[in-house]
């Protein structure tokens, strides 16, 4: 089902055009959270479910490499091509094979979760990290529209029911250790 709602390049022109960002501190307290480990370099940051870039640019503001990962060419086609730190690569969250073991000191998700298998994802993420690196799993709340007709026709378009079980996932679910959940205003 993800493989198919992503496709064409007029979904993705509407994407790039009304998706919401993710507003600064989300990236400051992830930043952090990585950095309150000593060990945990800034060389190389793994945006996986990267869309149209909208998650995966702001961190090229803090490491050496930033590389976006999605499905979805069209939606990649408006990544921005002229930043030396930034690679784009089409490939499912489960299967990053590109990566070697080992090498990724960041990797994130933005609202995507909901869309890929956790327990593949999740061992593909403990074969790329580095020992010590960073997961962090984040995305905008329901509210994230303030226009309420808006807000409902994108909540139908996704499917209430994926949007439902998105917002009822428990930290408990996450197989890693030191988890922690981080609230923004």
């Amino acid at each position: 089902m993800a493989t198919e709602l992503h496709k064409g390049k007029n979904f993705a022109n509407l994407y790039a055009t009304y998706r919401p960002s993710y507003p600064q501190e989300i990236y400051d307290q992830i930043m952090a959270y990585h950095l309150e480990n000593s060990l945990n370099g800034r060389q190389l940051a793994v945006n996986v479910g990267c869309g149209t870039g909208i998650s995966t640019l702001p961190l090229v503001n803090y490491f050496d490499k930033v590389i976006g990962t999605d499905i979805s060419e069209d939606m990649m086609a408006h990544v921005p091509k002229d930043i030396p730190k930034l690679e784009c690569h089409v490939s499912f969250a489960e299967d990053l094979e590109f990566l070697e073991d080992r090498s990724v000191d960041l990797v994130t998700i933005a609202t995507a979760l909901h869309w890929v298998d956790e327990k593949r994802f999740f061992s593909e993420v403990r074969r790329i990290l580095k020992p010590g690196g960073t997961l962090a799993v984040y995305g905008l709340g329901s509210e994230a529209l303030e226009n309420n007709k808006a807000q409902s026709y994108i909540l139908q378009m996704l499917n209430l029911k994926i949007v439902s079980e998105f917002q009822k996932f428990e930290m408990s679910e996450i197989p890693f250790k030191n988890v922690r959940r981080l609230v923004t205003k």
